[in-house]
Parts: structure tokens; C-alpha cells; sequence
């Protein structure tokens, strides 16, 4: 799908990278859940 996603909350870059770096930082399962720890 994607090579790179970008999370962004308010208009603010909070996190970027590849779809599969950022759930392994995460300990996430889906990209849903990642945004969800990004954005406490």
C-alpha cells in the first residue's frame, strides 16, 4: 500500500515511517493503534 505513512494530529508531523517500522515501535498490530499510543 504505502512505503511511508506520516501521523499527524492538529496538523502537527507527530511520527513518519514505514507502515511496518512503526507498528514494530509500537507493539502494535495495525496502524489504528499505533496513531491511538502517538497521540496520549
Amino acid at each position: 500500500l504505502c512505503d511511508r505513512i506520516a501521523l499527524i494530529d492538529e496538523g502537527v508531523i507527530l511520527e513518519t515511517g514505514s507502515p511496518q517500522k512503526l507498528k514494530d515501535k509500537y507493539q502494535a498490530q495495525n496502524i489504528e493503534e499505533v496513531f491511538m499510543e502517538v497521540v496520549k
